[in-house]
């Protein structure tokens, strides 16, 4: 994880859990959490202000945590792959390496079944 990530995470740790959701008192835009039954502070009532407060909340701790969670798996898939792809040298190798990526990100239900070549055989790729 960058040093940015690291952060994100920690906070997104510590933080209130959600959901989040933008609430309104009067005119002005506000967040509140269904976990602690309480408003943040009014962010004003500006136009955006209100988009601000539907932002802040979309951003809630479960989200951040999910989008850290794909960037990881994402970089141990593209680190597989500079370390596997140039050393492919038949073609049931290249499906493994596929293969694998596609656990790494989470897609185990997405294996390469192709049987060949293209031209080769009956294929029956799910890439």
């Amino acid at each position: 994880m960058t040093p940015s990530e690291t952060t994100l995470a920690r906070l997104a740790d510590a933080a209130t859990p959600g959901p989040w959701i933008k609430s309104t008192r009067g005119c002005d835009a506000m967040i509140s959490t269904e976990a602690l039954g309480f408003l943040f502070p009014a962010l004003g009532n500006s136009e955006g202000a209100h988009q601000d407060a539907e932002f802040i909340a979309a951003a809630n701790p479960s989200a951040i945590k999910s989008i850290l969670a794909r960037i990881e798996r994402q970089d141990r898939a593209l680190k597989y792959a500079n370390t596997y792809v140039p050393c492919i040298t038949t073609y049931e190798h290249a499906m493994k390496v596929v293969n694998k990526i596609n656990a790494i990100l989470g897609g185990e239900n997405t294996k390469a079944t192709h049987t060949g070549p293209e031209g080769a055989g009956d294929s029956k790729e799910k890439l």
